[in-house]
């Protein structure tokens, strides 16, 4: 048997430590790894994002960089030597502050091919998730960037004074303990006391905290510092004007400012609602429960298609059964043309979009309710006689609908369009993070990631669900997913009255903003006694 090829390894930036901060690059690398080697530090969720066949090894924090750089680059090389495509994640970039440089060497010796992917380096984004312009025309035009070691037995060093008095904006990784002696170094070695500072830990996460003073009132303030591992401090006049750019997450008058909301549609279906909920200032993470998936056998519903023009009545009731219908028109090579002379009914408002979207259909009629009790309600035609109605939907749908047709004597002809069936997605490390309380609430957009969702959390721990779940704020898009959850024992916080993504995020901000839920609500600043600008 000849030798495997070499691989290739990829050394990639994870950004600060948000999963969604990565570059589309390193999430497209992660897709396709064979082995993932990862800094202890880079967020699960992105680790998760590797095939489920892929080898997952985690890089234990060493006190020696060389050492741990040639123990990491000795696997690197093996690995990418058995024909495996590597990706080393590295938390912020790889040639910055890491030790990416010394393992892309070891692996130019030993004759690996290797591809480095930059990422959003930890100081710089830190600064920036806190507000804080480390360059700007009128306050700071140099910045300087070092990861000098705080060392007390080399206080008088000429590399601090020089340090202290470097640039208008200084930035600084600190290793814990060590804030104390940070400030006083700079103060003794001729950096203003007056000069304004700001420590940052866990930039970009849910917890991110920003604690705001000047170099010689810190004081107590950086003792809070001495136990997080991941702090950054900024140093310059540019910290004043954090107040006024400062991420409006932080800021009064956003209801979900700061809470970690998880949603739990599709992952085709997840960026609408996500896109939403970050704009009103929560923190999301998917965690797609529910897959759709085309049928095995189109013949039936190409049939009633093409002789759409029997039927009085075509009922779309959801976005995927309008994306499913025009794919078939698409494979039939036909148009909205088969419609003509039908009438079109939409249940709700994204439905109605989607029509106009993907087939170029404008619906006749839309129930003031996006659900099939108000499409029940509302309909328009009360000629039953002789009517014929053409129902395109999930294999899994309610049978509410045909049922009350057929009950006034309308023929009606269901047609399977698509079926939706659980992801299979691993809920082990989301019951973690439940269970440690970062989540703030779930989203659920139709009864089946209901239940999904919940055989999810049943398969990782069985009979945990009602317990894991009881701090948990649940979302319903609607009553009949709210039905779902209650038929599962599980009682949603939040249903919304308008059943669509806009209203769902609208009812949620209300509910986090009128309600005291702030557990896991960013706390505020924390400054000490004199503030910059005062």
């Amino acid at each position: 048997m000849s030798a495997a090829a070499p691989g290739l390894v990829w050394l990639v930036g994870a950004g600060p430590g948000d999963p969604d901060l990565i570059t589309a690059l390193g999430s497209r690398l992660l897709g396709i790894a064979d082995v993932v080697v990862y800094d202890a530090a880079v967020q699960q969720a992105l680790i998760d994002a590797a095939p489920v066949t892929a080898e997952r090894i985690p890089v234990a924090a060493s006190g020696d960089p060389a050492a741990a750089a040639g123990g990491t680059a000795g696997v690197l090389v093996s690995r990418a030597l058995q024909g495996k495509s590597v990706v080393r994640l590295f938390v912020g970039d790889p040639f910055v502050f890491s030790c990416g440089a010394e393992e892309a060497l070891a692996c130019a010796a030993a004759g690996v091919e290797f591809r480095v992917v930059p990422g959003i380096c930890v100081p710089l984004a830190a600064a920036t998730c806190a507000g804080i312009p480390l360059t700007h025309r009128d306050v700071a035009s140099c910045l300087t960037m070092t990861a000098a070691e705080v060392d007390a037995a080399n206080d008088s060093l000429r590399a601090w004074r020089g340090i202290a008095e470097a640039a208008d904006t200084l930035v600084f990784p600190i290793a814990a303990g060590k804030a104390g002696e940070f400030t006083r170094l700079l103060t003794e070695n001729g950096r203003d006391r007056n000069s304004p500072v700001a420590f940052i830990h866990s930039a970009s996460l849910t917890d991110q905290r920003v604690t705001t003073s000047t170099l010689g009132a810190a004081g107590d303030l950086t003792a809070e510092c001495s136990s997080i591992q991941d702090v950054v401090c900024v140093v310059g006049d540019a910290v004043r004007l954090r107040e006024s750019l400062k991420c409006s997450r932080e800021r009064k008058g956003h209801g979900l400012s700061g809470r970690r909301i998880v949603v739990t549609r599709s992952q085709d279906q997840a960026g609408g609602l996500a896109a939403d909920l970050i704009k009103a200032g929560a923190d999301v993470e998917l965690f797609a429960c529910i897959r759709i998936e085309p049928l095995d056998d189109y013949t039936s519903l190409d049939r009633e298609l093409l002789n759409a023009a029997a039927y009085r009545w075509v009922v779309f009731t959801s976005p995927n059964a309008v994306e499913a219908v025009a794919a078939r028109l698409d494979a039939l090579h036909c148009d909205a043309r088969l419609f003509a002379s039908s009438r079109i009914a939409a249940i709700g408002q994204a439905t109605g979009a989607a029509l106009r979207r993907c087939i170029g259909l404008l619906a006749d009629f839309t129930p003031r309710t996006a659900l099939a009790e108000g499409l029940i309600d509302d309909w328009p035609d009360r000629d039953f006689k002789g009517m014929r109605v053409l129902l395109p939907r999930a294999v899994e749908a309610r049978p509410l609908l045909p049922q009350w047709l057929e009950e006034q004597g309308v023929s009606v002809t269901v047609a399977a369009c698509y079926r939706t069936v659980p992801a299979g997605a691993s809920a082990a490390n989301l019951c973690q993070e439940i269970a440690a309380g970062r989540i703030d609430a779930i989203t659920f957009a139709s009864a089946s990631t209901v239940r999904a969702f919940a055989a999810a959390i049943e398969s990782n721990s069985p009979g945990s669900a009602r317990l894991l779940l009881k701090d948990v704020a649940l979302a319903a898009i609607g009553p009949v997913t709210a039905d779902a959850l209650h038929a599962l024992g599980l009682t949603p916080s939040i249903v919304a009255t308008e059943h669509s993504i806009a209203g769902l995020v609208a009812k949620m901000e209300e509910y986090f903003g009128t309600v005291d839920h702030h557990a896991h609500a960013p706390p505020p600043d924390v400054t000490g006694d004199a503030q910059p600008g005062s």
